[in-house]
């Protein structure tokens, strides 16, 4: 686990994963909405990836996106033009497999405070927004061929990452859950855009 400088110490949850925010640039106002989104890529290892998601969130004005399945083989903190792409490396003992990040738009990425690379399955990065700072946590779950007790390791993993977030902060958690939460809508929980039938893992994230 790597983490940069970031105290945290509760959270309110905003439960969709592709929502817009309110964020200030000055004076304590809020100044624009942010779209917020978070897409499995695959892997990012073909050459021109980074920049096809670049112009993806462009087209589609997202200023921050979280990414599943990078195989990045290390973790890393960089800057490609006007984007900043925090990152989780591979697991160790599978190298290829897994590694989470979040990309932002230039003028988020000044913003960010503090983040933690927790492992190849977890991210948290924290954003300096008004009245409060935003927490975000991109995630990718295991596949429904792993263990039970894979599962439960990253859940752990998320509960262990936002255990000290305050209780006044924004807490964002979003990423790829491979659950199916199903077509019916579920109060502020489930939109209206699910899809297939609820499995297991779709009833474990009400």
């Amino acid at each position: 686990m790597t983490s940069s400088k970031v105290k945290y110490s509760g959270g309110k949850i905003v439960p969709r994963s592709d929502l817009r925010v309110g964020t200030t640039e000055e004076g304590g106002n809020v100044k624009s909405w942010r779209r917020i989104a978070t897409w499995n890529v695959r892997t990012m290892l073909q050459c021109g990836k980074l920049e096809n998601l670049k112009i993806e969130m462009a087209r589609m004005k997202i200023d921050i996106l979280g990414l599943s399945e990078m195989r990045w083989p290390r973790a890393g903190d960089l800057w490609s033009r006007e984007y900043r792409l925090i990152h989780t490396g591979t697991a160790d003992n599978n190298p290829g497999f897994g590694g989470v990040g979040i990309i932002m738009s230039k003028a988020i990425g000044k913003k960010v405070k503090g983040f933690v690379q927790y492992n190849e399955r977890i991210i948290l990065v924290k954003i300096e927004t008004k009245p409060k700072d935003t927490i975000i946590v991109q995630a990718y779950m295991p596949t429904s061929n792993s263990s039970e007790r894979e599962l439960e390791e990253v859940y752990e993993g998320i509960e262990k990452v936002i255990e000290k977030v305050k209780g006044d902060e924004n807490l964002i958690i979003m990423g790829d859950w491979n659950a199916v939460v199903g077509e019916e809508s579920l109060g502020d929980i489930i939109g209206n855009y699910g899809l297939g039938n609820r499995n297991e893992r779709g009833d474990r994230l009400d």
